[in-house]
């Protein structure tokens, strides 16, 4: 796989994730595609921000879009931390597709910004997005309520990620 970032014309390609109900399955809502563009912005607009955001993976054979992963900035328990999200097509789940695209995000931030540590935020009840945090190198640090839903919060230090 490659990354890249994501641009305007990625909005169908989000929207595949975004706008599918099984995939949006731990997220408050399925999205609309005027809702899936306001994400798009956001993305584009931590970029700006930040320099970082989801980027968009796809597959170095095809160039097909398989979904999305990068680094977050997030406010959890009133703390800025940095986060791997991913989200990827529900077609190309159960292929190795997030964890490659989490381990790649996690080293990009260990190797870029000066963060103790990385942390994903995961809704309790998602399983397999728990495991790709555990690949990842990640354990469970505490749980927290995140918009409105339980979540548990996995970290992995500097320290850990350099023993990997």
């Amino acid at each position: 796989m490659t990354a890249r970032k994501i641009v305007q014309s990625d909005l169908d390609s989000l929207c595949r994730i975004l706008c599918d109900e099984e995939t949006m399955r731990y997220y408050p809502k399925v999205m609309t595609r005027e809702e899936a563009q306001g994400w798009l912005d956001k993305i584009l607009t931590r970029y700006e921000e930040f320099g970082y955001a989801f980027w968009a993976w796809e597959l170095k054979s095809s160039g097909e879009f398989v979904g999305q992963c990068g680094l977050l900035p997030q406010v959890v328990d009133g703390v800025l931390e940095m986060e791997v999200g991913y989200l990827f097509v529900r077609e190309h789940w159960h292929k190795g597709y997030a964890t490659e695209a989490a381990r790649a995000s996690r080293d990009y931030g260990f190797h870029n910004y000066p963060v103790p540590h990385i942390i994903s935020l995961i809704v309790q009840e998602n399983s397999p997005s728990i495991r790709v945090a555990q690949r990842n190198g990640m354990s469970f640090d505490r749980g927290t309520t995140y918009k409105g839903s339980p979540h548990g919060v996995y970290k992995i230090t500097r320290e850990e990620w350099k023993k990997l």
